[in-house]
């Protein structure tokens, strides 16, 4: 009786997609579990140094209450303009950008101490050109800050481990290092500096491959089936053309899925001279997770094109004859 409300064939295909998930769901919670455990003890203390070292991002500066108010107010206010600066800075507020996925370019302004943004005064002058690599973290202790037009990083050090009567408390301080690279923690994102020269050839570059993108996606995944479902509505539906286009589209979608899969680690791989090891990749399970659709896309188009290969070989067997 269930036969025939039910497909053996989708049956399994609908078990093997559903444990696909179950399997990636269990492996995330177990890197993410693995990591966490790794990298945060049950209990941790930072000293936490209270002066302009690294960029100031720990200090907490205090004025002398005697102060008359005027004075007071005015050394408050140009604090908090530095701050407010400071901040806005290592945070990496992207300007001007242009992305395809994981790579992109992009300029940056920095903020000056009295409020104003650079570009106001002189369109170049504070403005920084890069290449834009997304998808990175830091760990929470690791503090990325900009000083004296350098980029670093502040990373915990650990000490020593204090063992109490409700467990272990880990004891440090932080460390900085400089590196070679920028920051931007609003999108996760690693900004390799380039040349103006460089910023200006990237943009012209994918621009081009840009729109070369949406004219064979509209080519291949628009006009394609719409020239199928034509040949298809005059009776003609099992032929090479149709069998070609669904092949041309399975291949063109696995491409697609292979780069934006792929295209990260190699990137990684190639600037891996300058991208500290602080900076963490997300796993190639939630990689994998991200294209799931066009995955499952991509097979389906590949068996249709094979069923209609069958449906083309019966139909010229037919024909023979008769």
């Amino acid at each position: 009786m269930l036969k025939k409300y039910f497909s053996l064939i989708a049956l399994f295909i609908a078990i093997a997609i559903t444990l696909y998930f179950i399997f990636f769901f269990f492996i995330n919670m177990r890197m993410f579990s693995s990591t966490k455990t790794s990298n945060v003890f049950p209990a941790s203390f930072l000293y936490l140094p209270n002066d302009t070292a690294f960029g100031g991002i720990f200090a907490h500066i205090q004025f002398n209450d005697s102060l008359p108010y005027y004075e007071y107010k005015r050394k408050e206010d140009s604090l908090n303009r530095i701050t407010k600066a400071m901040k806005f800075n290592n945070k990496g507020q992207i300007g001007t950008s242009i992305s395809m996925g994981f790579l992109g370019v992009c300029t940056m302004i920095d903020e000056v101490a009295d409020g104003g943004i650079l570009e106001k005064e002189k369109p170049d002058k504070g403005k920084h050109y890069y290449l834009e690599l997304v998808g990175y973290n830091l760990d929470r202790d690791t503090k990325f800050y900009i000083h004296n037009d350098t980029y670093n990083l502040a990373y915990a050090k650990w000490d020593s481990i204090r063992k109490g009567q409700f467990g272990s408390t880990k004891i440090g301080h932080y460390e900085s290092k400089q590196i070679k690279v920028r920051y931007a923690s609003y999108n996760k994102s690693i900004l390799i500096p380039i040349s103006k020269k460089q910023y200006h050839f990237f943009i012209v570059s994918l621009n081009i491959l840009i729109y070369l993108i949406i004219f064979f996606i509209a080519y291949i995944f628009i006009g394609l089936p719409i020239q199928i479902l034509i040949r298809i509505s005059k009776g003609d539906a099992f032929n090479g053309k149709n069998i070609q286009s669904f092949k041309m589209m399975s291949i063109v979608l696995f491409i697609y899925i292979s780069v934006f899969t792929f295209g990260p680690y190699l990137l990684k791989f190639i600037f891996r001279k300058i991208i500290p090891t602080d900076f963490e990749f997300q796993f190639v399970s939630q990689t994998f997770l991200d294209n799931i659709y066009p995955c499952l896309t991509c097979l389906c188009l590949f068996f249709i094109s094979k069923a209609f290969k069958k449906g083309y070989q019966l139909q010229k067997e037919q024909d023979l004859t008769i």
